[in-house]
């Protein structure tokens, strides 16, 4: 089987931002703070939500809350939530800027839709042009 996921048809940021042009869509980019997370039903919702919880009780030196939720381009069932990372007691200004790897972990073990994380972490250990996290939303 081979692993393929929507709008695997751009190489680059720029080819993602036209292809996003052409669907009526935009492309939207983590900030460093953020994790994205790709839901495609309500099960993978409740899931999130309960790995969510689970992450914040272990005591790590940072939270992690929902900073939005949105329909995804296709629509319900499939969200996106936006994560961010704050209160970290290890870094200045309680700001934690993510590796493209500890993103992709933490998304992937908060229930990210696993196709894209996998294809995240081939594009990534390829050192593809292609951003490893985007998402393309409407405006």
């Amino acid at each position: 089987m081979e692993l393929r996921e929507a709008g695997e048809d751009y190489d680059s940021l720029e080819n993602a931002e036209r292809v996003a042009k052409e669907r009526g869509l935009i492309v939207v980019a983590p900030k460093p703070d953020e994790l994205f997370i790709d839901l495609d039903c309500d099960e993978d919702f409740q899931e999130f939500r309960k790995r969510l919880a689970d992450f914040n009780s272990q005591k790590l030196g940072f939270v992690l809350r929902i900073e939005r939720l949105t329909p995804s381009a296709s629509g319900p069932p499939h969200y996106h939530a936006v994560v961010k990372i704050s209160d970290a007691d290890f870094l200045e200004p309680e700001q934690v800027i993510l590796t493209d790897e500890r993103r992709i972990l933490l998304q992937f073990l908060l229930g990210s839709d696993r196709v894209r994380e996998i294809l995240s972490v081939y594009r990534m250990l390829r050192q593809d042009d292609r951003p490893p996290t985007l998402f393309f939303e409407r405006p």
